[in-house]
């Protein structure tokens, strides 16, 4: 069903340069994250058609986004609309299922959906792309600098404990929402609730299994 090759050959139809060249260095950066945290069969070439698919609709801007959130009949907020940098996330989980219907599915889209604010309660796969976006080689900002760094150190000592690679994944994007967060306070941007309510679910959740051990 998961096309790999397929959707490889499609992307440079709607994305192309620096953006092109990044969904691929995504999509990479996911394979070597799924062989981490062992994630194999249907689940990896989900997650890999959706790194190919995540910025499908980046390069529609402003007035452009508003009119296929319409178009597409999705449902947005406010929040949304003040954040326009995170609107292609939405567009893109609805148009790749209206494009390819049969090569797509849901949890495809949600993959694409949250991969830009997070959301509470976030599937492995979901956590790895949003990773990846973030940590994928040629990004240069200092704040991914800083997290694909946070996220490298001591990650081969725990290779073989899976409940330590998941508190460290965790604790990873608790990071990058500290990041996110400080960037937008700083710009004077409007922050979604979806990153803060992540941010809070993530950081009780590692609060709660501390206590537990």
């Amino acid at each position: 069903m998961f096309d790999v090759e397929f959707f490889k050959s499609e992307i440079p139809k709607y994305i192309s340069g620096k953006r092109l060249s990044h969904t691929l260095a995504v999509m990479e950066e996911c394979r070597r994250l799924a062989d981490i945290f062992g994630v194999g069969g249907i689940d990896r070439e989900r997650l890999l058609c959706a790194a190919l698919l995540h910025d499908i609709t980046k390069e529609k801007k402003g007035r452009e986004q508003i009119d296929l959130l319409r178009e597409l009949n999705v449902e947005y907020d406010s929040d949304d609309i003040h954040s326009p940098k995170i609107l292609h996330a939405i567009t893109g989980a609805a148009f790749i299922r209206r494009q390819w219907p049969d090569k797509t599915d849901d949890e495809m889209a949600l993959l694409i959906l949250s991969h830009t604010t997070g959301r509470p309660g976030m599937g492995l796969c979901e956590k790895l792309l949003y990773l990846a976006d973030y940590i994928e080689p040629t990004r240069d900002w200092e704040s991914c600098i800083h997290l694909r760094r946070f996220f490298k150190k001591d990650l081969a000592a725990m290779k073989d404990n899976p409940e330590k690679l998941q508190r460290h994944l965790d604790k990873t994007l608790a990071v990058s929402f500290d990041l996110t967060i400080a960037e937008l306070i700083g710009s004077g941007s409007v922050i979604s609730m979806k990153t803060v309510a992540a941010r809070n679910q993530l950081l009780i959740s590692l609060e709660t299994e501390q206590a537990a051990l």
